[in-house]
């Protein structure tokens, strides 16, 4: 089954209906906090529709970037009532001299979330490891799921989790009980997307927030950047990137074969570019408690395993691809068919534009 880019997602949903409804005057002169999400004070988070976790390094280029964040689009209106985006850094094997930097800076500013049981500093790209941190926190704080509940990985607040085996078959995503779990605590609250957006991304939430509304019925929605490419679960790695479906370059490259150098690759699939990495809530949760997928990010975070070239041992990257791979997963066993809208147009590789236009393989 190919996963089927959505052309009708805009058209789905009736246009008439008006978030925030019932949201008292006070509620919305109080913008939603950081500090709520970290607190689980879901009350306060009444009318933030979506979750942005603004993945960031703790060096000094993190620093700057993070403040060039804070004094340019977390200044829309919008953050802090429909959205509520916060910085999101790992802790451990970051240097004491950097942690001590990063303590006075989230003291200071409050707009940071620490991911206390995850690696960071050890290299300039996002690891699997951390984004999938992220999405079980986010997911735990939400209420989504139990805290500790990611399939033997270590949880975000800093706890050991291997489920049981009674835990495991109730957190199964063919699970019916799950699935109406899911969709029932997702919609106990407000916030219907969360999503991992790198640090030098610039987000406009008011064209954001206009294409959000037009698909607020759209259940599974993942959005952003589409590419495809196969992927080598076993060594991590991707092979035969492309922007479109057909699948080109993964047989010019000989993906699917053992003598490839990034060989044994799933058939191409569609992922979202790290930059702008969105999806319905429920999705994230499913990913957040899959025992499958929580495997998958202790063996990517593991020293003595599998590494991508020219990356350090536990230091797997591509978090993109990665996800990508999980949600076609889901699609293709019919657990949770996804929704996939491409916004490529919308989202603008202004580094790439430096070198003559947008970065094509």
């Amino acid at each position: 089954v190919r996963p089927r880019v959505s052309r009708h997602a805009y058209s789905q949903c009736r246009q008439d209906v008006q978030w925030g409804a019932g949201i008292t005057s006070r509620e919305r002169e109080e913008p939603a906090t950081c500090a709520d999400l970290r607190a689980s004070r879901v009350s306060a988070l009444r009318g933030v529709r979506l979750v942005i976790g603004i993945t960031s390094s703790p060096d000094k280029w993190g620093a700057r970037r993070r403040e060039g964040i804070r004094q340019t689009w977390l200044r829309y209106d919008q953050n802090g009532r429909q959205t509520l985006a916060c910085f999101v850094l790992g802790r451990r094997g970051v240097k004491p001299k950097e942690l001590a930097r990063i303590d006075a800076e989230a003291a200071l500013r409050g707009d940071i979330i620490f991911l206390r049981a995850t690696a960071d500093g050890q290299g300039p790209f996002v690891t699997i490891s951390k984004l999938h941190a992220w999405f079980r926190l986010a997911s735990e704080l939400l209420g989504l799921i139990d805290s500790g509940s990611g399939g033997g990985v270590e949880s975000s607040a800093g706890g050991a989790g291997p489920l049981s085996e009674a835990e495991a078959m109730r957190l199964r995503p063919d699970s019916p009980r799950r699935a109406i779990s899911d969709y029932a605590v997702a919609m106990a609250h407000s916030v219907r997307h969360i999503a991992k957006i790198d640090d030098d991304t610039f987000i406009h939430l008011p064209e954001l927030h206009r294409e959000l509304d037009a698909m607020h019925c759209v259940r599974n929605l993942y959005y952003g950047c589409l590419c495809y490419s196969g992927y080598n679960p076993i060594s991590f790695t991707k092979c035969g990137f492309d922007y479109g479906p057909n699948g080109g370059r993964y047989r010019k490259y000989n993906c699917a074969s053992d003598s490839a150098t990034h060989g044994a690759a799933h058939p191409p699939f569609p992922w979202t570019s790290g930059a702008v990495m969105l999806a319905s809530t429920p999705l994230i949760a499913r990913i957040a408690a899959d025992p499958a997928i929580g495997s998958f990010v202790a063996r990517s975070a593991d020293p003595s395993g599998p590494h991508q070239p020219n990356m350090r041992p536990g230091h797997n990257t591509d978090e993109d691809v990665a996800m990508g791979f999980w949600l076609s997963r889901f699609h293709r066993s019919g657990v949770a068919p996804v929704t996939y809208v491409k916004a490529n147009e919308k989202l603008t590789n202004i580094g790439c534009k430096l070198m003559n236009g947008l970065y094509r393989p």
